[in-house]
């Protein structure tokens, strides 16, 4: 029976760090999410994400984080 050869994709090493490698709009993650969109806007305006910013759930839910843990007028986030 042959040995089965192992692949190493960009996903899998991705999958083993713990990280997500599949990246989505983060409007239309944010309605995904169920976050208002004046809330998305915010949050992409703060990290300085331009419209159609692809991100990765993990960093959206980061960003999402840090937005929320601002100061009202907090300025911008590393996200």
């Amino acid at each position: 029976m042959p040995e089965e050869k192992q692949v190493d994709t960009k996903a899998e090493k991705a999958a083993q760090k713990g990280s997500d490698p599949f990246l989505e709009d983060a409007g239309l993650l944010g309605a995904r999410l169920s976050v208002p969109v004046w809330e998305v806007a915010g949050m992409m305006m703060a990290a300085g994400w331009a419209e159609g910013k692809q991100v990765s759930e993990a960093q959206f839910v980061k960003a999402l984080a840090a937005f929320r843990k601002r100061g009202q007028g907090g300025g911008n986030i590393q996200a």
